[in-house]
């Protein structure tokens, strides 16, 4: 494994603990990172540029944490405190060529921690002054920010090496917890659990998974040992079928289930009930509407207004890698329609009334 601090000079003393390891901070030969830097006995508080046998260059002064280059640029971002590590906090981008400094446009928090480039965007967890957890996806390319959901407790399990992607795009093996052996989907943000381990491992660095061979190797005090593991990686919602009066509904994205629900792309399935749709990227709802209904649902929102009424589903419509999922039998059934499913062949079958 990579010590992440080897390169830090004597008089220098790294805030280790503000550190991401060199896999999210290397650019170019160079790796970035904070570190509180002695010089004629005053302290620097900064953002560094490191690379061995050379002098670090300050890239910008000040107290950062947590810091992630984003793939493919010349930005670093990472969580800022203007006044030691007081609240507020923000989140900042710094051009590393330019060294040039640029606020996010992000709510003051008490953290804002980036965590990992994952699917071309980076994830963020995010504490707002109310103590109010969450995760948001930020994109570098237009400033775009939108709040996620998932199971994201696998990723702090890693620490000196990235995911191990399986034979599946966005899929990768990760330790879940400690006793647990699983793949991450990273499109869908869901962590299926594959097998349980007999002792505990400490992190990521610690397991490897054989694909081909249906093994995991695990450290154990220093031995290697290898253990068998049923490997399926098989993408189980994909198998749906829809049926709506006798014609099957082809969806640009595969169906979902969350808590056995349904749910799928709103605008194809919408449309092919009959209503014209409208998407608000503002407060990321939707507006369906035809002769004689009107529905309104929002992302993460469990209330559906039907005809100025109140219904409440089960589950609510999902934001998952740009694309907005619905659940189809609420809708279906208030649009007038039957709703059955078929367990023999997965199969949903959806008939007008």
């Amino acid at each position: 494994m990579e010590k992440a601090w080897d390169d830090i000079p004597e008089y220098a003393l790294c805030q280790e603990h503000l550190n991401n390891y060199p896999w999210l901070t290397t650019w170019g030969d160079y790796t970035v990172k904070v570190w509180r830097e002695i010089k004629d006995n005053k302290n620097l508080y900064g953002l560094f540029l490191t690379k061995e046998n050379e002098e670090p260059t300050l890239v910008c002064e000040g107290t950062f944490a947590n810091a992630v280059v984003i793939p493919g640029t010349d930005f670093v971002v990472c969580e800022e405190a203007e006044n030691g590590w007081e609240n507020p906090r923000k989140l900042v981008k710094i051009n590393l060529k330019t060294f040039e400094k640029t606020d996010i446009d992000f709510p003051e928090a008490t953290s804002v921690s980036p965590k990992m480039y994952l699917n071309d965007k980076l994830l963020i967890s995010y504490i707002p002054i109310d103590d109010t957890n969450g995760y948001y996806m930020y994109d570098i390319r237009n400033d775009a920010i939108e709040h996620v959901s998932g199971d994201f407790g696998c990723l702090t399990m890693l620490q000196g090496r990235n995911l191990q992607p399986t034979s599946v795009p966005y899929k990768y093996y990760v330790l879940g917890d400690q006793f647990s052996v699983g793949v991450f989907d990273a499109k869908r943000y869901t962590y299926t659990e594959l097998k349980k381990s007999p002792v505990m491992i400490y992190n990521n660095d610690y397991v490897w998974v054989d694909e081909n061979e249906s093994k995991m190797y695990v450290v154990i005090n220093n031995d290697l040992i290898s253990l068998p593991i049923d490997i399926d990686l098989t993408d189980k919602d994909g198998n749906i079928e829809i049926i709506l009066n006798g014609e099957k509904l082809l969806f640009d994205n595969a169906p979902i289930i969350e808590n056995d629900r349904t749910l799928v792309p709103f605008r194809q399935i919408f449309e092919a009930l009959g209503y014209e749709v409208l998407w608000n990227g503002e407060d990321k709802s939707i507006l369906a509407e035809k002769s004689d209904m009107t529905m309104q649902l929002q992302i993460g929102n469990t209330k559906i207004s039907v005809n100025d009424q109140l219904v409440y589903s089960d589950v609510a419509p999902e934001l998952i890698d740009s694309t907005s999922y619905v659940p189809i039998r609420i809708i279906s059934e208030y649009s007038g329609c039957d709703v059955l499913w078929r367990a023999e062949d997965r199969t949903i079958m959806i008939n007008s009334k």
